[in-house]
């Protein structure tokens, strides 16, 4: 069976690395194998243990189907994804803030 986290985002609870967006390239029922394409790559992803992350809606279609479907996955598509993610989340905050002021 396949796991349902495979190819989504997870944001780093615990360790040097809070806070940090990564793309879930393997997971099991302890723990993920995640990349954010630039210090962990995906040829070596970093292993969390999924009480030290939390796991979040926001995928790419294009990235999750082909991890699911065994294909490899560029270093440079996922740092394009989490950069797009960032910024998103950026101005989500922005205009959440804004909100709140008026």
């Amino acid at each position: 069976m396949t796991d349902p986290c495979i190819g989504r985002i997870a944001v780093s609870l615990q360790g040097h690395d809070r806070g940090e967006l990564y793309l879930i390239l393997e997971a099991d029922e302890d723990a993920v194998k995640v990349s954010d394409g630039r210090l962990k790559p995906a040829a070596k992803p970093k292993k969390k243990n999924r009480k030290h992350v939390r796991i979040e809606n926001g995928f790419s279609p294009e990235i999750r189907e082909r991890l699911l479907n065994g294909e490899s996955v560029r270093d440079e598509e996922i740092r394009s994804f989490l950069k797009e993610e960032k910024k998103r989340r950026q101005f989500s905050e922005g205009n959440k803030a804004y909100e709140e002021c008026e």
